[in-house]
């Protein structure tokens, strides 16, 4: 592998490429040395997946939507505009125990019902374990983004409801899941733009790998569809327009000009092999590789170069100890915004060339900033077990300069053994994730 990520810094012709490559290499060097021999001690599978999103309140509603191609954005009104978002329904809190959380921000409540259908796939209540080795990862951008509204807009101290104060807090996501849980792990709510969820992911994958908890909720929540923020994107000129709000957002598209807000959560359930078989529950996947970076040069994107992206994907499979040719499917960050998704494509093209099957599900669930990267990982998992790949919606003339092996018009039949996400975000951050089959 080191012979490969040579071969791609080698090929830019850049002689400050080389040096920071030469950097990457040395940063390889010790996810070989580190985190690999853990992971070969003490693979991680997956146990359970959860979803609620704009595309479907359950994992089987959100991949048929996927695989349809089918975006359910509409317009909203806002400051005299109309505005594309993707809204999830309504959280429904008359599920068993969730009506407490009523006075919680949306974001917490779409937290609970995707984190609970991860939570029974895995067979946790009936097959428990301890409550002080279950770690509970949240993933956000916004977090609590109405409660901290509403805290900062009140004037009058009689208005302050007692709850206020610890359900604006940015852990009351995963304070919320813990105290529904009743677990006693670490419980931390993590913030690194939209890659934030990925951070999460590979954070949990250290915590089991180090012996600290046997299992893991991990995933992210979003509930962003405010007009403070979404005047905030539409002013950063980031959001996509187009007479029809289905047709908005279009990723990879040589007519893009923006991606589109949604709302939506998305949970896994890590654990340990030893636990999982243990137990006697089902392994959906394995994970097998991950990688998280930033490029600080940046504030709202990733830099042409991509750099910190290609260093990530080589980090990745080093750890899954994978060559390019034996990923099947990536499921790309491709937001339709103009230069990320012109930047993702250069990194991606020097990692797989144009021989990987890509796609981007972002004109179908909206942009759900810190929980992309969960309803990223759900997807490409449900397309490994399913052998099914969703298509990118409304990449009907793709940009030439984007040279991927794009999936389009309709879902492809394909069996990978092993996937890949990309997740960027503001400020430059960055997370890759690979996921494989169980290995027998």
């Amino acid at each position: 592998m080191a012979g490969f990520a040579f071969q791609i810094s080698e090929a830019s012709g850049n002689p400050v490429g080389r040096s920071r490559s030469r950097a990457g290499l040395y940063r390889l060097s010790i996810v070989s040395q580190r985190l690999k021999s853990l992971l070969q001690q003490e693979p991680i599978g997956v146990t359970g997946l959860g979803v609620f999103s704009a595309a479907g309140g359950t994992k089987t509603e959100f991949f048929n939507t996927l695989l349809q191609g089918r975006s359910p954005a509409v317009f909203a009104s806002m400051d005299n505009r109309r505005i594309p978002l993707c809204c999830a329904p309504e959280a429904d809190l008359n599920l068993a125990g969730l009506r407490k959380f009523s006075k919680h921000d949306r974001a917490v409540q779409m937290a609970l019902i995707a984190a609970q259908q991860s939570w029974e796939e895995s067979q946790l209540a009936s097959k428990p374990v301890p409550p002080d080795r279950i770690a509970v990862l949240v993933g956000t951008s916004r977090s609590v983004i109405g409660k901290t509204i509403a805290a900062a807009t009140i004037q009058n101290s009689s208005q302050i409801l007692p709850s206020l104060a610890p359900h604006s807090t940015i852990a009351a996501l995963s304070g919320a899941l813990g105290q529904y849980f009743e677990t006693r792990g670490p419980a931390l709510t993590i913030s690194a733009t939209c890659a934030s969820t990925g951070h999460a992911i590979a954070l949990a994958a250290q915590q089991i790998l180090l012996g600290v908890v046997d299992v893991a909720l991990v995933g992210g929540s979003e509930a962003p569809i405010l007009p403070s923020l979404v005047l905030q994107m539409h002013a950063a000129g980031v959001l996509g327009s187009h007479e029809r709000a289905e047709l908005a957002c279009r990723p990879f598209s040589a007519c893009r000009n923006g991606t589109i807000i949604g709302e939506g959560a998305g949970f896994l359930v890590l654990e340990s092999l030893r636990s999982a078989r243990r137990r006697g529950v089902e392994v959906l996947a394995q994970l097998t590789g991950w990688s998280t970076g930033s490029d600080i040069t940046q504030r709202t994107s990733i830099s042409q170069d991509a750099e910190s992206t290609r260093l990530n994907l080589m980090s990745a499979l080093e750890l899954a100890d994978l060559r390019p040719h034996q990923i099947g499917y990536v499921h790309t960050h491709g937001t339709g915004t103009i230069m990320n998704d012109l930047a993702e494509a250069r990194a991606l093209h020097q990692i797989f060339g144009d021989k990987v099957a890509c796609s981007s599900t972002k004109a179908v669930t909206g942009h759900c900033m810190g929980a992309s990267a969960a309803l990223a990982s759900v997807t490409a998992i449900l397309a490994m077990n399913s052998s099914w790949l969703p298509p990118s919606a409304n990449c009907l003339n793709p940009d030439p300069d984007c040279k991927l092996d794009l999936i389009r018009n309709a879902p492809r039949k394909v069996r990978p053994d092993a996937v890949v996400t990309n997740s960027s975000g503001f400020w430059g951050t960055s997370s890759v994730l690979v996921f494989s089959r169980e290995k027998k």
